[in-house]
């Protein structure tokens, strides 16, 4: 269930930069039009966090819609399911059919450089030091990034053999070649506060490093307190798999090194990742109006293509059609809606200024 924030910047195998849906937390299988919708009240609050007047961005939102129609169409009307299967997110491609020989905007030629750089060499450089044993450690930054004890070392290294039997064969081998350094409890965005996030240090023979980002896998909110089985695992459902599972599906290609993990003894699922290796996201608080359009149709292109995998796609197609009414129909509920999150955010400051959230939190852990 993507928002305008959940697309971003990688590498491929390939080491060409792609630009893709990156964030599936909340991913599962459900309705087309959740997706869209959701994009939508996102598209909806970015543009008045912009300044954009209300009627533009409506406007903004419809072409969102028109684009994801025009696009779910072509991958039917144009395309075979393999050719729809080796769609292409190269950043090139993208720019060179929306820029028609203009000059690329300020604001991407910035983000590409920036992203080019974040690689395992950048995060070595950045988030590391040698200790007084001559040896390549992780910084401590307490309370963001902090050492994890012995017993919890032990227990993530034993874990990581189990992470190794779920990338391919080729990946197996490339990570035979490194021994783990350090790990370090590391935290991340807002949307993983609270979770139990790990970035851990791996040392080939060569003395070349890589970075693994461990994150906890929680169940999607939207299923919180039902007993849900999914086609994701033969083993019953994990959230770890879910997750990378559904971001194999969606993404056009995806981190090799991705892969997961349960531990048994606190029932606790996590997934596995490259960390950074070129993942960088639009600033959206820095775009003028053209960017933000532009920005917008973009990743309703991609949802669209990502919905093209489906093999129930081809009805969505049959029922989304050409026709504008759809795309104003979904505008007034986004508008609708919006209000909705509005009064949620209001219920949650006066959740802080009562302490009522630290009271819950207190009783959770």
């Amino acid at each position: 269930m993507p928002h305008i924030g959940n697309f971003g910047f990688y590498a491929s195998p390939e080491r060409k930069l792609l630009f893709d849906l990156n964030d599936f937390d909340e991913s599962t299988i459900g309705s087309w039009d959740w997706d869209v919708r959701r994009l939508l009240v996102s598209i909806l609050l970015a543009g008045e966090q912009l300044g954009i007047d209300a009627n533009q961005n409506k406007e903004i939102m419809r072409a969102a819609v028109e684009t994801y129609q025009q696009i779910l169409c072509e991958c039917f009307d144009d395309h075979s399911a393999m050719e729809r299967y080796y769609f292409s997110t190269e950043v090139e491609n993208f720019l060179k059919s929306e820029a028609d020989d203009k000059p690329l905007p300020k604001l991407w030629r910035k983000i590409l450089s920036s992203a080019s750089q974040r690689d395992s060499e950048r995060v070595v450089k950045k988030f590391t030091t040698i200790d007084s044993h001559g040896h390549l450690v992780f910084k401590e930054n307490a309370p963001r990034t902090v050492h994890v004890s012995p017993k919890r070392f032990k227990e993530i290294s034993a874990h990581l053999v189990k992470y190794d039997q779920t990338v391919s064969p080729d990946v197996t081998v490339l990570l035979s070649q490194f021994h783990i350094s350090d790990i370090v409890r590391h935290s991340v965005g807002v949307g993983s506060f609270g979770t139990r996030c790990y970035l851990v240090l791996l040392t080939a023979i060569d003395w070349r490093h890589l970075v693994l980002q461990i994150k906890e896998a929680l169940q999607t909110r939207r299923f919180q307190g039902f007993d849900v089985t999914t086609p994701y695992s033969q083993n019953g459902p994990d959230n770890g798999e879910r997750i990378i599972t559904c971001q194999q599906v969606l993404q056009r290609t995806s981190d090799p090194l991705l892969g997961f993990y349960h531990n048994e003894d606190t029932n606790r699922s996590y997934y596995v990742r490259q960390f950074w290796d070129m993942k960088e996201s639009m600033n959206l608080s820095k775009m003028d109006q053209d960017d933000f359009e532009t920005y917008a149709k973009i990743c309703a292109l991609l949802l669209a293509r990502g919905h093209a995998q489906s093999p129930t796609a081809a009805i969505v197609r049959g029922y989304v059609g050409k026709k504008k009414k759809l795309a104003n129909s979904l505008v007034d509920w986004a508008v609708a809606y919006s209000q909705q999150v509005y009064e949620d955010y209001d219920r949650f400051l006066q959740a802080l200024d009562t302490d009522q959230l630290a009271k819950e939190v207190s009783h959770d852990s």
